[in-house]
């Protein structure tokens, strides 16, 4: 009981006074403000913080556990102090917030007229992909869960404050310019938005979607979505793998590789996973150059299979 009204305390604290100061702070304080939170963060850090020490240890990366798992605290909460500034994101302050690299390449793919899918990880602040796009000018469309799902997940583990953040959330997340595939109903949104030409954000490694299947991730089998790849067979919409860095002084770096060259060998299912495997080798670079931008979520995904039953590795 204590422990749940110290966590009702804490959000209320994050979602009310941070908030509204967030909103009122100028750009250039906010990286400084969210290292100060992150370090604390991590010092109050408990389970989480040694449950990241533990997944860093069973993949090879560059650099030490805990300076990693310290930067992975700082990261997490300047990523969730950007969602507090989602009504400020117009093109000015993407265009400060963001670069992007490799924007040619979606522009090819759109050029072919059957849509582009920017195929991300929840590697980083990959959300910074929607307004970033759609500030540009790009119709963007994102297929995601509605914050408020997880008053259903959490079911009786949710405290009366974590279910009123996640509505707060979802009425900043309505801020952004988007349009919201919900991923645990019919898909025919996204099938309609490639055949406007549209782009469409779609993320392998959540909780959501029909068919998974394990892959080699990170010197392990984990299970990914196989619906991405088979989304793009579907509507011959070019497949862009898509990451978001933070660069210091907080700004996003956010690359567009080039669209995938998906194999076509007339076995279906061998051609699915063998597309689905080479976004997941990029990913996994990725991961082992930049472990603290995506530490958390390996995290998160260990955490919450105690409420549903979802993890990320096969152990």
């Amino acid at each position: 009981m204590i422990r749940r009204c110290a966590k009702d305390v804490l959000i209320f604290f994050l979602w009310y006074p941070v908030r509204y100061l967030v909103s009122l702070m100028p750009l250039s304080l906010i990286p400084g403000f969210g290292r100060l939170l992150g370090l604390a963060s991590f010092a109050l850090g408990g389970r989480k913080r040694e449950l990241m020490l533990e997944e860093l240890g069973k993949f090879k990366h560059g650099g030490g556990d805990r300076g990693i798992a310290r930067e992975a605290f700082v990261l997490q909460v300047m990523n969730d102090l950007e969602v507090f500034m989602y009504p400020r994101m117009n093109r000015k302050v993407m265009e400060k917030m963001t670069k992007v690299e490799g924007k040619e390449y979606l522009d090819a793919g759109l050029e072919k007229g059957r849509g582009a899918i920017l195929l991300i990880a929840h590697f980083g602040q990959n959300q910074m992909i929607m307004p970033a796009f759609g500030r540009r000018g790009y119709h963007m469309n994102q297929i995601s869960a509605s914050p408020v799902v997880w008053k259903d997940i959490m079911g009786k583990a949710a405290t009366p404050m974590m279910i009123k953040s996640f509505q707060l959330r979802w009425e900043l997340e309505s801020n952004l310019p988007v349009r919201h595939i919900d991923v645990f109903e019919f898909l025919r949104p996204a099938f309609r938005c490639l055949k406007r030409n549209e782009v469409l954000g779609l993320a392998i490694d959540g909780g959501g979607g029909r068919r998974k299947a394990p892959f080699d991730f990170l010197d392990r089998k984990a299970l990914f979505s196989l619906e991405p790849m088979a989304l793009s067979v579907k509507t011959g919409a070019s497949v862009l793998p898509t990451f978001v860095l933070r660069e210091r002084g907080g700004r996003h770096r956010i690359v567009v590789h080039e669209p995938m060259r998906l194999r076509d060998s007339g076995d279906k299912e061998a051609d699915l996973m063998a597309n689905t495997q080479a976004f997941i080798d990029i990913l996994d670079g990725y991961v082992r150059r930049y472990p603290e931008h995506y530490i958390n979520f390996i995290v998160f995904r260990r955490l919450r299979g105690g409420f549903d039953n979802t993890y990320l590795f096969e152990d």
